[in-house]
């Protein structure tokens, strides 16, 4: 059998439409600005983390074993709370069963204003702060300015966390 190869055939190149430009424009312009945006993004988290560990150290800062950041000097190590060992118990159990982890997931183990706070469920305040401030990671939140009580709406929210809203 003898084949003959046939030039191929060529489809006359047609104007690009102004409609296709426009898409293509369109959707060059959405990519670039999306880049753009996450660059943005990236530069505003990465500027205010590079000044943090110039004043703290990268060292400092995951050795570290005291938390008192309202303190000048700052301290911003890790909290220096015991909860268990993973070597001799599974993270998940340590996790579940810690007495101080138990705490931080019930708010009624709150303390101060944030135990007194209707929206004690939804926020919990800043355990590291209170710790850092007391020594007690269960005490009031210092830095929140808000008094419990003063939304005037108390009935309502205890309405829709007891429904479980």
């Amino acid at each position: 059998m003898v084949v003959i190869e046939q030039p191929a055939l060529a489809l006359p190149r047609k104007r690009i439409r102004w409609g296709e430009q426009l898409v293509r424009l369109i959707l060059f312009l959405a990519a670039a600005i999306s880049v753009l945006t996450t660059v943005a993004i990236v530069l505003s988290l990465l500027m205010p983390a590079i000044d943090f560990f110039r004043e703290i150290g990268p060292w400092q800062f995951l050795t570290g074993t005291t938390w008192a950041p309202l303190f000048e000097p700052g301290s911003f190590g890790v909290l220096p709370l015991a909860v268990g060992n993973v070597r001799q118990r599974p993270l998940t159990e340590i996790y579940r069963e810690s007495p101080l982890f138990v705490a931080f997931r019930d708010p009624d183990q709150l303390k101060g204003r944030c135990g007194a706070c209707e929206f004690r469920f939804v926020c919990g305040g800043s355990r590291s702060r209170a710790f850092g401030a007391t020594g007690d990671p269960l005490e009031e939140e210092s830095w929140c300015t808000y008094q419990p009580g003063s939304f005037g709406r108390r009935e309502r929210i205890e309405e829709l966390i007891g429904a479980g809203v």
